[in-house]
């Protein structure tokens, strides 16, 4: 006799070159995806993303067709509940919580916006030029880089701080207007 398991959710770590299929696939079939980074990453014949403007747009519709397809899925299964969840772990890294509870604290007191932030990567990568273009376990192979396989984080954990900053000056505005 065979069982029926019921599935909550896809977690999708493959290759990036090949998640598309697997999260459209738990898309249709109502099931919530949890995916590592990156979502997606363009077809081989878009991989210059970082050069070619033509190459970007192709990558951005991919990410459009996924949010299309959740959304029609959402509305066909009236589910709520069904996502395509990016893991983000720098946000549950003690630093970084304290980062932005410092910054909250620090711009509610002071009225003091965020005016300046540098923030800088280093993950140990000692490469020769050869490989950059033979590895395969990396993405600088396929031309979609640091920025799409780490430097997202970052870019993640600025708008983060970024939304902390501007909640801390807009609460504290909104207690001037009221007195």
């Amino acid at each position: 006799r065979q069982q029926s398991l019921e599935i909550d959710a896809f977690i999708i770590s493959t290759d990036p070159r090949f998640r598309r299929p697997y999260i459209e696939y738990a898309i249709e079939h109502n099931i919530k995806v949890i995916c590592d980074k990156p979502l997606i990453v363009p077809d081989p014949a878009h991989y210059n993303l970082t050069t070619d403007v033509d190459s970007s747009h192709a990558w951005l519709s991919q990410y459009t067709d996924i949010c299309d397809l959740l959304q029609k899925q959402k509305q066909k299964h009236d589910n709520d509940a069904l996502d395509v969840v990016l893991i983000c772990q720098r946000r549950r890294h003690r630093a970084h919580q304290f980062i932005t509870q410092y910054l909250q604290k620090f711009i509610t007191e002071f009225q003091i916006p965020m005016n300046f932030i540098n923030i800088q990567h280093s993950d140990g990568l000692f490469l020769t030029p050869n490989e950059y273009h033979t590895l395969e376990n990396h993405p600088f192979r396929y031309g979609y880089g640091k920025l799409v396989n780490s430097g997202y984080h970052f870019i993640d954990l600025l708008l983060w701080y970024q939304s902390v900053c501007d909640q801390a000056l807009s609460h504290d505005r909104k207690l001037y207007k009221n007195a």
